[in-house]
């Protein structure tokens, strides 16, 4: 689950203790371009894999979504794709 958002009033900066250096940036629902971008992958393969259930994934319309913690769930091996 991912955690608020904390800004500290010294610095102005946002920080997310949880979170994982490579996903600070990302919003809390991820496209599959920019899920891409962090595992250097294209984003045609993301979109493959989530379609294939390799990768943990959801449409919004017509349109693939990522929850950015199941992107650092994947990054540490902690997702593991359902059986079948």
């Amino acid at each position: 689950m991912d955690t608020l958002r904390v800004v500290t009033e010294t610095e102005g900066v946002v920080s997310e203790p949880d979170v994982l250096p490579e996903l600070a940036g990302y919003d809390l629902v991820m496209t599959p371009a920019e899920v891409a971008q962090v595992l250097r992958m294209n984003p045609e393969v993301v979109t493959r894999l989530i379609r294939e259930g390799k990768l943990p994934g959801f449409r919004v319309g017509g349109t693939w979504r990522v929850r950015r913690g199941d992107v650092q769930a994947v990054m540490k091996g902690e997702w593991k794709p359902p059986e079948n």
